[in-house]
């Protein structure tokens, strides 16, 4: 009967040692899952945040050119449209780089729902063009109200407004 108890014992001990070592791999496992989770949530976290940037500048910018001054002399407007053209250019690299973060973003395979960052990225892309055709409109109506020395101008900008009109972003 001792000999049967010893042998019942071992088994229980090696069970239990077994259990151990398989709950170590599932904890292992558990920590690397979630590492990647914090992972991807950290990105688009980081996305999130710089798409709500640039949508809260885009809003400003198209605010800002929507909104005539009473009073503001053809001088002024003009500075304004070129701070805001200018600014934009600047931009341009960080909006490139939105549109490659949310690509990676929508190419990896642990991320479920790709289209909310499509959809997220879409409305600043959007904003994005429309403050592109305000600023066409602007520099065409200084170039409209400008003498007809100045007029010579305009074929490059309806050239620029062609460009930048039929420029279809993809992500």
């Amino acid at each position: 009967m001792f000999s049967c108890l010893f042998f019942f014992n071992f088994f229980e001990c090696l069970f239990f040692v077994i259990f151990l070592f398989r709950m170590l791999e599932v904890e292992k496992e558990s920590d690397q899952i979630t590492m990647e989770i914090e992972d991807v949530a950290c990105s688009v976290s980081e996305l999130e945040n710089n798409i709500g940037q640039m949508d809260s500048w885009l809003t400003d910018a198209i605010t800002s050119l929507k909104t005539r001054q009473k009073g503001a002399n053809q001088k002024a407007i003009k500075a304004k449209i070129d701070v805001l053209y200018n600014d934009k250019r600047e931009k341009e690299y960080d909006m490139e780089k939105l549109r490659q973060s949310a690509k990676d973003i929508m190419d990896d395979e642990r991320v479920c729902d790709q289209f909310a960052m499509k959809e997220s990225l879409g409305e600043v892309e959007v904003k994005w063009h429309e403050l592109t055709e305000h600023l066409v409109q602007q520099v065409s109506l200084e170039v409209s109200n400008a003498s007809p020395a100045q007029n010579s101008v305009l074929p490059i900008i309806l050239y620029m407004h062609h460009k930048m009109h039929f420029i279809v972003f993809s992500v």
